[in-house]
């Protein structure tokens, strides 16, 4: 809506991802009022449009005065919708387009950022095969890889001295509409990762989705170590590939009994007998 274009500019967002499984949820229109608000409001975009201009990367200088591209790519398997969607362009992850776009800028920009939207819903960990794409990416150029759609904090991992960080969770993020605002079946859901990156240093900031959609972020100090014991069991999960098959299916099915129960306690109808019941 218009007044999430409002948050982006009051949190001086500049640039944003739109290649994404929902950016076709409302059909074409939708993506175009999408680019229309973005475009008055001088913020950038990449990813998807209906033009291939529009999946060019976008453009800026850091505050090392250092030129950056940043490129934004989704996975077929979170499933867009844009075979609906004739006259739309999105960028699909393909390593051989990938690796040829990081060719056409590397010369020009100082710094490669690479945006993936991968992953699977509530699953903290991520498969061989990510592991492998992502450092297939670092050594076509890539200085950074930020991943994102499973709307949990995933690992992060370094190589080649690059840092590959599979999913950062979500700033906010919810399922059901209630009175209390935008609810989640799941609090780690409303959790999120925040970055600050440089040549130097790397800093993180935890985000949490409160209550009524308040938004915290705080300093995370331990993240490392944090990361360090979610990595450890990601790699246990990698060497058991039996083991990790097993997790997913029961804690999607768990999830999806979560979610029913959630969904039936704040549907409308079900709030409106409760208070008739109450009056």
């Amino acid at each position: 809506s218009k007044k999430a274009i409002g948050v982006l500019k009051d949190i001086n967002v500049f640039g944003v991802s739109l290649a994404n499984n929902h950016i076709f949820d409302c059909s074409e229109k939708g993506l175009k009022s999408t680019i229309d608000w973005l475009s008055e409001n001088n913020i950038k975009h990449t990813g998807a449009g209906f033009s291939e201009k529009d999946l060019e990367p976008i453009i800026f200088i850091n505050n090392k005065s250092e030129k950056v591209a940043f490129f934004s790519y989704v996975d077929k398997n979170t499933n867009p919708h844009f075979t609906e969607s004739q006259n739309c362009f999105i960028n699909i992850l393909n390593l051989e387009i990938i690796k040829k776009d990081i060719q056409k800028y590397k010369n020009n920009c100082d710094r490669l950022i690479i945006s993936l939207h991968w992953g699977i819903d509530y699953i903290q960990y991520v498969s061989q095969e990510q592991v492998d794409i992502a450092k297939q990416i670092i050594d076509f150029g890539a200085d950074l890889i930020i991943g994102h759609h499973s709307h949990v904090v995933q690992p992060h991992i370094e190589y080649r001295n690059k840092q590959i960080f599979f999913g950062l969770g979500g700033l906010v993020f919810g399922d059901f509409l209630t009175k209390k605002g935008m609810e989640s079946s799941f609090q780690k859901t409303k959790n999120g990762l925040i970055l600050h990156v440089n040549q130097e240093h790397l800093n993180f900031f935890k985000s949490s989705d409160n209550r009524g959609n308040i938004i915290t972020i705080n300093p995370s100090p331990n993240q490392l170590k944090r990361n360090k014991k979610l990595w450890n069991v990601n790699k246990f999960f990698i060497r058991n590939e039996k083991l990790f098959f097993f997790y997913k299916r029961i804690e999607l099915f768990r999830i999806k009994i979560f979610h029913f129960f959630f969904a039936f306690q704040n549907n409308p109808f079900n709030r409106l007998f409760k208070k008739l019941k109450n009056d």
